[in-house]
């Protein structure tokens, strides 16, 4: 979020500048009043819509996106579970050899 140069919202005060991540909007930029309560609920598109080929690749992608990103956090979570594992069982070795 940021501040808009040069324009103003309906009580006068800058308007922030924020990216909408919906399935219908996916990637515009709007702007609302910089006042987060009671502010004049000013919105404006900060941007034209997207053309009908972005609008359908873009929720596509952010779905595959989001799909990488719990991969990535299985995987993560995997590894550490083998890395615990791994120091278990050469915890268990050095004590025997030790013994």
């Amino acid at each position: 979020m940021s501040d808009v140069v040069g324009a103003s919202c309906l009580c006068g005060n800058a308007p922030r500048i924020h990216t909408s991540w919906t399935k219908e909007n996916p990637e515009r930029r709007f702007l609302t009043c910089a006042k987060i309560a009671g502010g004049c609920h000013f919105f404006e598109w900060e941007d034209g819509p997207m053309c009908a080929r972005s609008g359908a690749i873009i929720p596509g992608l952010l779905l595959q996106l989001n799909k990488l990103d719990e991969e990535k956090a299985r995987l993560e979570r995997r590894n550490k579970i083998y890395v615990v594992l791994i120091s278990v069982l050469l915890f268990v070795i050095l004590f025997m050899w030790i013994q």
